[in-house]
């Protein structure tokens, strides 16, 4: 009865289905044990390795930094010196919560033998620095090229005992993963014989309306959207699909259609509407409009609206100089000093700031309107909420091609760990905007609620005299 083939397929292909996963999950879950125990402890064994490895190189990094600094002097070496005894050390305090038995006592000597070191190589300076004669230092660098020898002679004894002591405990491994190897191959036959037969089985009913349906699907994919897929006298799963895609067809070219109506209108709205506040808003217009009015408060002895107008017109004409570009700090400067003498007039004795900086500095390139948004977020969300207002300080440090930037206030601050609420749109368009300049962050916010606000810029910079 055909009325219950739909029935007699989903079974067949259910009962099947089942039996296969039913197996999969057995010898999977059996194979995928074993093999997790032995990558574990594979990977444990690697990584102790590793980390004895570790110990060996900086005992020979910080001989030759030790080394390098007594015959130079150069503060280099000492930092050299420094990054290998924190490799060393982190080292040593791994293996010394994981070694097994008595190998615990040997990485204990083992760290001996490192401050050891350190303890000679501290008298080696102290006698660099107090001018003990050449002849000296050398023996003492000498001692302490014995005591790198000692410790990585220890490190070579120690990584040969551990693993002597893993090789019986690999013999399982290898032989438990020989198992699972065996196991999957038998897996994979059983899987594929069952599959094969369920295939053949249902190869007549499924596949030819299948195929015929993909090739409908490929030209509809390829732009044909009048597409319809042939549909036979049958009644199961495949011609309700069949039908389910003919009607999605025409139901999304209606919709394309549709679609490319309402954008040729939006496109031709927004047009418009951009057209229209382009001739509204014309920026020169507006900063002759105030050098106008500027000139005309100086003309009737306004001083004060004369120079509230002078910084707004200023601070206009920076930033449609700078929008989009690289500027010489010095123009950034400017910018948050207008910002800053603008705000001054509303807020009055409520507001006082401070900007520290060094003229020489002024040629340094970095990405225009970085540093306005911030100060004006420190201004209305920092300062003006409370009664006594209070300090915003913008300070700049700069050295070695990197400049150091701080915008602080001692406003209401806020929690970091929360949604930053406190920081309007600007601010975070500009962390962005600085992220992808220069291809990593190079913002840092600290706040806490009553306390304050500090932001941190760390930007590469290039001289605009030098062009470099």
């Amino acid at each position: 009865m055909k009325g219950d083939r739909p029935a007699t397929l989903g079974r067949r292909l259910l009962f099947t289905l089942g039996l296969i996963i039913a197996l999969f999950l057995i010898f999977s879950t059996l194979i995928f044990t074993t093999i997790q125990g032995a990558y574990r402890f594979l990977t444990l064994v690697q990584e102790d390795q590793q980390e004895i490895e570790t110990v060996s190189k900086s005992a020979e990094g910080l001989y030759a930094a030790a080394d390098n600094y007594l015959q130079s002097g150069k503060s280099e070496y000492e930092r050299d010196y420094a990054q290998f005894l924190g490799r060393a050390q982190r080292s040593l305090t791994l293996l010394a919560k994981k070694m097994p038995g008595d190998l615990v006592y040997d990485i204990q000597d083992l760290s001996n033998m490192l401050r050891s070191f350190q303890e000679l190589k501290a008298e080696a300076v102290e006698r660099y620095h107090s001018g003990t004669d050449a002849i000296y230092i050398n023996r003492l660098v000498s001692e302490l090229g014995r005591m790198k020898g000692y410790i990585r002679g220890e490190c070579s004894r120690i990584l040969s005992e551990y693993m002597d002591l893993m090789n019986g405990q690999v013999m399982v491994m290898r032989s438990n993963l020989e198992w699972s190897e065996r196991l999957s191959f038998t897996l994979l036959f059983v899987v594929t014989a069952i599959c094969l037969i369920l295939a053949l089985s249902l190869t007549r009913d499924i596949s030819r309306p299948v195929h015929s349906l993909v090739e409908s699907l490929e030209r509809f994919a390829a732009g044909d959207l009048d597409v319809q897929a042939p549909s036979r006298q049958r009644k199961d799963e495949i011609a309700s699909l069949i039908a389910s895609f003919n009607t999605m067809t025409v139901q999304i070219k209606n919709l394309v259609e549709e679609i490319h109506r309402k954008s040729n209108l939006e496109t031709a709205l927004k047009q418009s509407e951009l057209e229209t506040l382009q001739a509204w808003i014309n920026p020169h217009f507006l900063f002759n409009t105030l050098n106008s009015i500027s000139v005309l408060a100086d003309l009737e002895g306004a001083a004060k609206t004369q120079a509230t107008i002078g910084s707004l017109a200023e601070l206009l004409r920076i930033n449609l100089k700078s929008a989009g570009s690289t500027v010489p700090l010095h123009s950034e400067i400017a910018s948050v000093e207008h910002y800053l003498r603008i705000q001054k007039v509303r807020f009055g004795n409520r507001l006082n700031y401070q900007i520290l900086w060094k003229q020489e500095w002024g040629a340094l390139l970095v990405p225009g309107m970085i540093l306005q948004p911030f100060v004006e977020n420190a201004v209305l969300h920092g300062l003006e909420p409370l009664e006594n207002g209070g300090m915003v300080e913008v300070e700049a440090a700069f050295q070695d091609d990197l400049l150091l930037i701080e915008i602080r206030d001692n406003g209401t601050g806020f929690d970091v760990t929360e949604t930053q609420q406190n920081i309007h749109a600007g601010t975070n368009n500009t962390v962005r905007r600085l992220e992808l300049f220069y291809g990593k962050p190079v913002v840092r916010i600290e706040s806490e609620p009553g306390k304050g606000t500090t932001v941190r810029l760390q930007l590469w910079v290039r001289s605009q005299a030098l062009g470099d």
